[in-house]
């Protein structure tokens, strides 16, 4: 398979599966796990979010389960101008089904850890600190207005590109 044997040349794998999308069906040994609402952000090579590894040069070849979301993920990279970006054809089950190395399936939690509640207002102190958020400076630092990374408006790069065809 030619994404094996690019991954083995030096290509980026990049698993964009949910945490219980990967449990229950195994993974691929030395993908970069980046599920697919940050990818953008991670391999921006212009976003402050950005991982170490991002490069408009990197061989990205990014994959979901049967390769439908992996196929949009990656004509994202590419309009980002990651130009070697491409996608596993059939992602993670062609990828299995060809005997190709994997980790296997992982059980996965049965619970999922309680979450604090907060108190309701009418049970907080008369004169107590607001809740964390509620200052317009914290708020300001949590939902800062979009960067640039991976927001940028899309032009006609993505019609003048010259990448390879998506779907290995």
């Amino acid at each position: 398979m030619q994404a094996y044997q690019a991954a083995e040349a030096g290509a980026v794998l990049v698993d964009i599966r949910p945490a219980q999308q990967r449990a229950a069906e195994g993974g691929v040994p030395g993908a970069v796990i980046v599920e697919r609402n940050v990818l953008e952000w991670r391999f921006d090579p212009a976003c402050d979010a950005r991982l170490p590894i991002a490069s408009y040069d990197l061989q990205v070849i990014v994959f979901c389960s049967e390769g439908y979301t992996s196929s949009l993920a990656a004509a994202s990279l590419l309009d980002l101008g990651v130009h070697r970006a491409t996608d596993l054809d059939g992602g993670f089950q062609a990828w299995q089904a060809a005997g190709l190395p994997v980790v296997p399936p992982q059980p996965v939690a049965a619970q999922r850890p309680a979450v604090p509640q907060r108190p309701a207002a009418s049970q907080q102190p008369v004169g107590s600190q607001q809740p964390a958020g509620s200052d317009k400076r914290e708020l300001d630092r949590t939902f800062r207005p979009a960067d640039g990374c991976a927001t940028r408006a899309r032009t006609d790069t993505f019609a003048r590109r010259e990448a390879p065809p998506l779907g290995w």
